[in-house]
């Protein structure tokens, strides 16, 4: 495919100065799961750009043309607004990056044209690409803006430190795996086994008794493993009795466990947990100054996720929305072995 010399100059000119004109500097934008750990470092200048502007022809000019498929310069500058700084600098600096975004464009878009031929357009995965696509670009176009020009300072970051502690001054976790019977008699057995050797070696591997003798059906889906246990109660901690959580911490070293049996509760049920350590995280300590950049990016997450959620209720109120009794209107049943389940029927 030929391509005029002059206006990939211009492409190349123009990438970065677009993409610089998208968001204003020392602006990182955070994850739509504002639930991610903190990164350890956060660098603002990250993406940026150092291209100028130059334009030399009218950005409706045509990139590509063919029967039925037109790029055009504004078109091929939108696409690269949307990668990563590192990519916008590649277009300048490597003469053969620009062309193969031309050619990945101009593929997507016969490819497309085939599929409305095939009369794809109308079918209802398509539909609901296109519409998260469409809230993808109302987000950046117009929700995030609006939220995004009050930032965070610097007392909204310390209030956030001090309303999250358990993320930031994190006390020792270890992860256990557990057996629990509701049988004390059948708990002395799964313990005698567990501790079962030949030598220096175990007979019984605990995993595997924990996926075979655990009464709980979870805890046997999972093997027995329960992470993240603390000596005193925590947010996002699982919620174990007092007993159990006090002999997690009686076991000495990794890969050992409690030599007796524990009496507690598990979901409501009284018995008894053969208990096995399987590692420990040290405590942590995370100071405000390393984490307030992640705690502003934080803040921006949590106030755009509110200002969606407000718009969406206004917007459903106004469509005065009902919904109907779905559960009366469709029916789940076993699939037999070898059908191909909800994806079979439909393409059936």
């Amino acid at each position: 495919m030929k391509r005029s010399a002059r206006v990939t100059a211009v492409a190349l000119a123009l990438a970065c100065g677009a993409a610089l004109a998208q968001a204003p500097p020392h602006t990182p934008v955070p994850t739509e799961n504002p639930e991610e750990d903190p990164p350890l470092v956060v660098d603002p200048d990250a993406g940026t750009c150092s291209y100028n502007v130059v334009p030399l022809v009218d950005p409706h000019s045509p990139v590509a043309t063919g029967r039925g498929v037109t790029l055009t310069l504004d078109e091929l500058l939108a696409r690269m607004r949307d990668v990563s700084g590192a990519a916008q600098e590649r277009f300048a600096t490597d003469p053969r990056a620009l062309p193969a975004l031309i050619d990945r464009i101009v593929a997507d878009r016969v490819l497309a044209a085939e599929a409305r031929r095939r009369g794809l357009e109308s079918d209802p995965i398509v539909r609901a690409a296109v519409e998260r696509a469409l809230v993808a670009r109302l987000r950046a176009l117009v929700i995030h803006p609006a939220v995004d020009v009050n930032r965070p300072t610097d007392a909204d970051v310390q209030r956030w430190y001090d309303e999250h502690p358990e993320r930031f001054h994190i006390p020792e976790r270890r992860r256990l795996r557990i057996i629990f019977s509701e049988v004390q008699r059948y708990a002395q057995e799964t313990l005698r086994l567990a501790t079962l050797r030949r030598g220096l070696r175990y007979v019984h591997a605990f995993r595997r008794l924990a996926a075979e003798r655990n009464a709980d059906a979870h805890l046997r889906s999972m093997a027995g493993d329960l992470r993240d246990v603390t000596l005193t109660p925590m947010a996002n901690t699982p919620d174990v009795d007092s007993a159990l959580r006090a002999a997690a911490f009686e076991i000495g070293r990794e890969d050992q466990m409690l030599p007796r049996l524990v009496e507690g509760p598990w979901h409501g049920r009284r018995g008894w947990f053969v208990v096995h350590l399987v590692s420990r995280r040290r405590s942590e300590e995370r100071s405000l100054q390393a984490q307030a950049d992640w705690i502003r990016l934080r803040i921006m997450a949590e106030r755009r996720v509110a200002a969606e959620r407000e718009r969406v209720e206004v917007l459903v109120h106004d469509a005065a929305v009902t919904r109907a009794p779905v559960e009366r209107m469709i029916r789940f049943e076993p699939v037999p072995e070898g059908d191909g389940g909800l994806d079979a029927t439909a393409a059936r």
